[in-house]
Formats: C-alpha cells, sequence, structure tokens
C-alpha cells in the first residue's frame, strides 16, 4: 500500500458513523431556479514584451506638446469583447469602408480602474464614461453637439492631445488613456471648423482636421458607432497630462 492508492472505504461506513456521531447532514439542495452570477472579464493585463513595448512607443512618439513632459507608461490592459454581435458590426463595418487606425481617445474616470495593474472590474457609475466605453464601446448619443465638426465621437494619432481630456475623479497616481481601432475610411480633410454636423460630408466617412488656424493638432471625428472600438486603456504617470 502507498498510504491511499489501495484504501477502499467500507460500504457500511455511514451506518458506522450514524451510531458514534448521530444521522449524517443531508447535503444542502440548490433550486432549480437559482443562476449562478457571472461576472464579465473585461480586461487583461498585457505584461512586459512586445505588445505593452508596441504600445507604448506608440504613445510615447506621438506625444507632440513639447509643453508637457512625457509621462511614463505603467500598464496596459488588452480590452476584451464580451459582445461577439458588436463585434462582428464593426468587423463587417471595417471590411466594407476600408482604412482602419489606431488612434488615441481619453475621458472621465470615476474610479480607480485598473491602478497597480489590480481592480480589473468595470465600476457601476453611469457618469464614469471610461468604464461605459469599456463596456458597451462608444455611444455617438452621449457625445456633445458642440464639438469641432458636430455631433460624433473624436480621436487623435496625437497621444498628447487626447490626454488632454483624461480625468480622474478619484485620487489617482495614474490617468488613463484608450487606444481604439478607428475606421476612417475616405476622411473629409480639413482645417475649419464644421460644426453642426451630424454626419460627414457626403461621399466620405470621416472628418478629420488638420493643424491649421483652428486646431494646433490633428483631430478625427466618426459619425457611426460601429466605426470605432476600444482595444487598449494604457495607465501613465498622473500630473503630466
Amino acid at each position: 500500500m502507498n498510504g491511499t492508492r489501495d484504501w477502499i472505504i467500507p460500504e457500511n461506513w455511514a451506518n458506522g458513523v450514524n451510531t458514534v456521531e448521530g444521522s449524517l447532514p443531508k447535503r444542502p439542495t440548490v433550486s432549480n431556479n437559482y443562476k449562478a452570477t457571472v461576472v464579465p472579464q473585461y480586461l487583461r493585463l498585457i505584461p512586459a514584451g512586445s505588445i505593452f513595448n508596441s504600445i507604448s512607443y506608440q504613445f510615447s512618439t506621438s506625444w507632440r506638446h513639447t509643453d508637457r513632459p512625457r509621462p511614463l507608461v505603467r500598464y496596459i490592459y488588452k480590452i476584451l469583447s464580451v459582445n461577439r454581435a458588436s463585434e462582428n458590426a464593426h468587423r463587417a463595418y471595417a471590411d466594407r469602408i476600408e482604412n482602419e487606425q489606431r488612434l488615441w481617445h481619453a475621458t472621465v474616470r470615476r474610479c480607480q480602474l485598473g491602478d497597480d495593474g489590480q481592480g480589473l472590474q468595470l465600476c457601476a457609475d453611469e457618469q464614469c464614461s471610461l468604464c461605459q466605453i469599456i463596456r458597451t464601446s462608444f455611444k455617438k448619443k452621449f457625445s456633445l453637439d458642440s464639438g469641432m465638426f458636430g455631433k460624433g465621437i473624436y480621436v487623435s494619432s496625437t497621444s498628447s492631445k487626447a490626454a488632454g481630456y483624461s480625468q480622474n475623479s478619484q485620487p489617482s497616481n495614474y490617468k488613463a488613456i484608450l487606444l481604439n481601432n478607428v475606421v476612417v475610411g475616405r476622411a473629409y480633410e480639413t482645417n475649419e471648423p464644421m460644426q453642426g454636423r451630424t454626419a460627414p460630408p457626403a461621399g466620405y466617412d470621416s472628418v478629420c482636421g488638420l493643424p491649421g488656424t483652428a486646431l494646433k493638432f490633428d483631430e478625427t471625428c466618426v459619425y457611426d458607432d460601429d466605426a470605432i472600438r476600444p482595444t487598449y486603456l494604457i495607465l501613465y504617470d498622473v500630473g503630466k497630462p
């Protein structure tokens, strides 16, 4: 014998235990109506390596504001798609329109999502734009009407431009920014405001604001929810927008 492999429980073991200790407790039953609560996983920490280095490099090299010291990237998270229909709609849009780019967007974070590589559950605050975007992607209906190119979803190839919109409502050593897959398609290029629009000019799929009199750094606006999906959440040092 090796201790347990050849050891067999006697068939009448329960009766013997009952005699010494009383009746064995019955196993609790579970109602057929009971359903375990499954919390979707939206984020996965990206370890040091090629992906981390590539995204960090894009963040650093696209930081073009010379009046703001370039901050260090501390954490990067892959945003996991939990809605297959939503992802399929984006892929179909991308296949049809083409010209997909990786562009930056930042917004309000009313929680401490991702701080120190922990706390990966999205908060329940409906005013936390960051968690809402990660949970359901971008929604044009929540955008402001006062944008330079009208009511749409705004992104930039300049990380420091997008970072200017990153806000924390809770104490944190980091700020957050999103790297997104954006289907730009045929972009209408301009350096003049086009306020009041709800769609790009006829024959175009987006509006791209070029640096000039109205803008110091580029800004792209898309008007279709399927044109954009958040792909990575990046946390960088606070105090240097």
